[in-house]
């Protein structure tokens, strides 16, 4: 099942960043986690890197950029805007960073949250890329397999640390996301996910690309 995203309208501060059409982007799938040798779950504790991009949990040391974001009775990270300058992905505590998970016969990378039990899919993931972009993608699925709705949040940062813009929508299902520079120019030096989704997301099939892959 795939669910595009019901984002009209967008909630969006910023003028440079704005969602656009991930099959539509001439970018390649550039990381996907088929080669890591994983059962169901395996931890990730400290940074993760892969292709040219590094993974965490946020974009700052301060820990009051991140909080716990209820919805309903269960506990997610929460992020605010900050971030480090120049840009670097930090990753959480042990047992509170990512993990790779392995559903519906692929592998797919996740955020582990602050509640001690159904923690998995409820935490934030950072995404910092080697180089600044024009455009980046990712697939988002529901780690429950119910395909409930809820709630995405998206901060995007340059390579200085500079907050560009936030987005919220929401999914339901199976869904692509991707996000493109307005002038076309490479600014896109990060991003971060943090979601309300009653089971949780996962995250695959990154793609971006400089102006020459977009298209």
């Amino acid at each position: 099942m795939i669910a595009w995203l019901i984002a009209s309208p967008a909630v969006a501060q910023g003028f440079n960043i704005q969602l656009c059409d991930y099959d539509e982007m001439g970018s390649p799938v550039r990381i996907n986690f088929e080669r890591r040798s994983v059962n169901s779950f395996t931890a990730i504790n400290g940074p993760y890197k892969t292709g040219a991009a590094s993974f965490g949990e946020r974009f700052t040391q301060d820990p009051a950029n991140l909080f716990v974001s209820w919805y309903v009775t269960d506990a997610y990270d929460g992020l605010g805007p900050d971030a480090d300058m120049p840009l670097r992905v930090v990753p959480g505590m042990d047992g509170e960073n990512l993990a790779l998970v392995k559903t519906e016969d692929s592998i797919k990378i996740t955020g582990i949250g602050p509640a001690p039990d159904f923690a998995t899919g409820y935490g934030s993931v950072g995404i910092e890329f080697d180089e600044s972009q024009v455009a980046v993608g990712f697939k988002l699925f529901s780690l429950g397999g119910t395909y409930k709705g809820g709630l995405i949040r998206l901060h995007v940062f340059d390579t200085t640390g500079e907050h560009l813009t936030y987005i919220n929508f929401f999914i339901t299902g199976a869904s692509r996301v991707g996000l493109c520079s307005r002038n076309g120019l490479p600014v896109i030096g990060g991003v971060s996910i943090t979601n309300e989704i009653p089971d949780g997301i996962a995250i695959d099939d990154i793609k971006f690309g400089h102006a020459a892959l977009i298209g």
